[in-house]
């Protein structure tokens, strides 16, 4: 049996593997994927770290996929900033439902 340590790791190298996994399935070449479905995917993820592991690796996957969000599915893309002030409001949201979401489940 793996002592309770050794899960709490597994956490933060699952949560960011699946944020990563599903950041590269929703990017795949040809497929056009809005922000709103990215958003809902990695928030399913976070929910899934938080039911299984707790709120401390569901907050970490939290801030890794607000900023995959950020960086893959916000214009302009491939950096971290944002060009319209809409998407600013956007990505404050997802970040709060990710965090709140995690905590409830957790």
């Amino acid at each position: 049996m793996a002592s309770s340590a050794s899960q709490s790791w597994k956490a933060y190298l699952v949560g960011p593997a699946c944020v990563v996994i599903a950041s590269a399935l929703l990017k795949l070449p040809g497929i056009h994927i809005n922000s709103t479905t990215a958003a809902l995917a990695f928030l399913l993820i976070i929910l899934f770290i938080a039911t299984r592991w707790g709120s401390f690796p569901a907050l970490f996957t939290s801030l890794l996929a607000m900023l995959c969000f950020n960086f893959f599915f916000l214009p302009p893309f491939g950096t971290l900033s944002i060009a319209n002030p809409d998407n600013w409001v956007a990505l404050v949201a997802f970040l709060v439902t990710a965090v709140t979401a995690g905590q409830l489940s957790a």
